[in-house]
């Protein structure tokens, strides 16, 4: 019999290293392997970053998983990419798929815990991660504002609810107070197998 089928309290830490280990019905879309083939999402993520950035521009990602994305930019000739990510399994399962990945500077880690020691970057974006913060952890948001010099990218669940997400509009949390603008909006349903509810945002530093 799965364990799936039993549900406990959520912890969010001890979900996210190792899913795999998880009894909540929907770990099986959380584990490292379920994120190895998404290349729409990474689509998306590369060219929306394209628009606005030059290759030689210092790029963080928040939750960076498997390294999908971060080597998708690298691909596409972006020379200075860095990520946070809570699970040093998923990480150890991405450097296996992928060898570009195993150059790349991760920070393993919960974000919340290093946030605040981090420096600035160009471009600061997430991929499915802030959503997996619960409100408590609001200030998050407010650091990668003032961490982010030109771009932050947010492509999250926004309507979306439950014991494992706490839905945002991230427009109204990163444009209050002035200093960044939304240039872009987008529906994740276009680049499957994203649903209608994930939502795609770009912010410029309003200078």
């Amino acid at each position: 019999m799965s364990n799936r089928k039993k549900i406990t309290k959520f912890d969010r830490h001890e979900f996210w290293k190792n899913p795999a280990d998880s009894p909540h019905p929907f770990a099986a879309h959380c584990e490292p392997e379920y994120y190895l083939d998404l290349d729409n999402v990474t689509r998306l993520v590369v060219s929306s970053i394209a628009r606005y950035c030059d290759s030689d521009e210092s790029i963080l990602e928040i939750g960076c998983g498997t390294g999908r994305n971060l080597v998708g930019l690298v691909k596409a000739g972006y020379t200075n990419v860095s990520g946070v990510e809570i699970s040093g399994n998923t990480v150890a399962v991405g450097r296996k798929q992928f060898p570009e990945y195993r150059d790349i500077d991760v920070i393993v880690s919960p974000i919340e815990e290093v946030i605040k020691s981090l420096g600035e970057y160009d471009v600061i974006y997430t991929q499915g991660c802030l959503m997996h913060l619960p409100y408590t952890l609001d200030w998050v948001i407010e650091e990668i504002k003032r961490k982010a010099k030109h771009l932050i990218l947010t492509n999250e669940g926004e309507p979306r609810k439950g014991i494992h997400v706490w839905g945002r509009n991230y427009e109204e949390y990163i444009t209050k107070g002035g200093e960044w603008f939304q240039v872009e909006v987008e529906n994740g349903m276009l680049y499957p197998p994203l649903p209608k509810t994930t939502i795609k945002r770009m912010f410029l530093r309003d200078e």
